[in-house]
């Protein structure tokens, strides 16, 4: 799951009740992997997540599952982020990168266009990346669309291919390899394992 750390505000997850909470999203700075430790109970709340359709409801759910992985041992994927040790303006800059990319990695995007959004040239952006988060810029945003891709194949019933062109993949043949490269199984085999049965009319 990805969401920007004040979507409710500056100070909602600093409110007494939620210190567990607040405590995971500073260890979440450079993302956390619950695989085989989540609680099974947790596992498919995400997807009961991405299917509520009340708004209200939804940052309910939301909650609960922050609630349960705030007591699970997660690993860090990056134990020593390099953005913990920006100075104001530089963090301010990262997160304006990140927010862009999390909003846009569905449409085309160019590298004058994400550089542009850091106020860099092409080549230095591409360093500036790649120093903060050890990936190249065209990583970040594959990274991206394979898991709002992953979320689509198990939370909907829409077809691969039509998966593949919302994700912001260009054709399916290389969405199928990229995908089986990353996740070790193809986006078909992904539905059949993970897809969330239909409910009862």
């Amino acid at each position: 799951m990805q969401f920007i750390h004040d979507f409710l505000g500056n100070a909602f997850f600093s409110k007494a009740e939620l210190p567990p909470v607040e405590q995971l999203l500073r260890r979440s700075a450079s993302g956390l992997q619950f695989e085989g430790c989540t609680p099974a109970h947790v596992q498919p709340r995400p997807l009961q997540l991405a299917q509520e359709p009340d708004p209200l409801r939804r940052l309910r759910r939301l909650l609960d599952i922050l609630q349960h992985l705030a007591s699970a041992e997660g690993q860090a994927l990056d134990p020593q982020p390099r953005s913990r040790t920006l100075v104001p303006a530089e963090r301010a800059r990262y997160h304006r990168v990140m927010t862009y990319l999390v909003d846009h990695f569905r449409e085309r995007i160019t590298l004058a266009q994400a550089a542009s959004v850091a106020g860099l040239i092409p080549n230095a952006f591409c360093k500036y990346c790649k120093a903060l988060t050890r990936k190249t810029i065209i990583e970040t945003v594959v990274e991206y669309r394979l898991q709002y891709a992953a979320e689509q194949l198990t939370g909907t019933g829409k077809p691969v291919a039509e998966i593949c062109y919302d994700s912001g993949f260009g054709n399916v043949s290389r969405f199928n390899k990229t995908f089986k490269a990353q996740l070790q199984h193809t986006p078909l085999r992904h539905c059949q394992a993970f897809r969330a049965p239909l409910p009862a009319a």
